[in-house]
């Protein structure tokens, strides 16, 4: 096992000690969220995709990935499987999360502790600033780029310049941060909250206590999905918590099943 984890390791290692504390701070959250896990540390490159269809190898969209040979020798062929890798972009010690609106992305790298600013069509770095406190999710709008840290703040920045603007210290395990219905939504993993934020204010403005161990968070039209990595004692792992935009009522945890999206194989 020591060998696979080294083997892990980018091939221009980052400076021992940011290895230390990232390895600290997952630990902790594995440990605490009782979820067995391989933290994959990446070589610090940004893979972009282009999908094509049909023979002209015409564009399907800019959001695409890549999957391994063997996750598509056993489906048939279509638009989904016509993708080919453009371009491979230097993006740190160890590029995390990344989000993107229009032609520009933002990459946070809890390993460096920055947060880059690119452009797709190039893989230009426009800016880049030092985020020492781990940025572990970001979500962008127009007016600014939201970067939730591993130490328990919730940075609004700059998107352009990524100067930050305003932060607001909510607690020491937060997870993933969305937006909706004019609002910032961070999931606070270590009370088992949800806070809402007003965008303008950078202030909370109204908590639901969702109970458990919450970590990830996708906003709908109507509603906000979490993830609840809290065994739920009947077998499953986890589980998923819808909760209403206009009463933030809570639904029953729904049971997470597991997707097989595709396999590996060997030999």
């Amino acid at each position: 096992m020591a060998q696979d984890c080294a083997a892990l390791r980018p091939s221009t290692s980052p400076p021992a000690r940011r290895w230390r504390q990232l390895w600290l701070v997952y630990a902790h959250r594995m440990h605490r969220r009782k979820v067995a896990a391989l933290a994959m540390i990446t070589t610090g490159v940004l893979t972009l995709c282009a999908c094509g269809s049909g023979s002209d190898g015409g564009s399907q969209g800019a959001n695409t990935t890549s999957l391994p040979p063997s996750a598509t020798s056993d489906r048939p062929e279509g638009p989904s499987d016509n993708f080919a890798v453009t371009d491979t972009i230097a993006a740190g010690g160890g590029p995390h999360r990344i989000v993107a609106l229009g032609d520009q992305l933002w990459v946070g790298d809890p390993v460096d502790g920055t947060v880059s600013h690119m452009t797709a069509e190039t893989g230009e770095i426009v800016s880049s600033e030092q985020i020492d406190d781990f940025p572990e999710s970001i979500v962008v709008q127009e007016e600014a780029l939201w970067v939730a840290t591993g130490q328990g703040s919730l940075l609004q920045l700059n998107p352009d310049t990524l100067e930050t603007t305003a932060a607001l210290e909510i607690g020491k395990d937060l997870g993933g941060v969305a937006l909706a219905d004019g609002a910032v939504w961070v999931v606070n993993s270590e009370d088992g909250t949800l806070l809402q934020v007003d965008a303008l204010s950078v202030e909370v403005i109204a908590t639901v206590d969702l109970g458990g161990e919450p970590l990830g968070i996708a906003a709908g039209p109507d509603a906000l999905w979490v993830t609840d990595t809290e065994a739920t004692g009947d077998g499953n792992d986890g589980s998923l918590r819808r909760v209403d935009l206009v009463d933030l009522a809570i639904s029953d945890p729904i049971a997470a099943e597991p997707v097989k999206r595709f396999e590996t194989r060997s030999g």
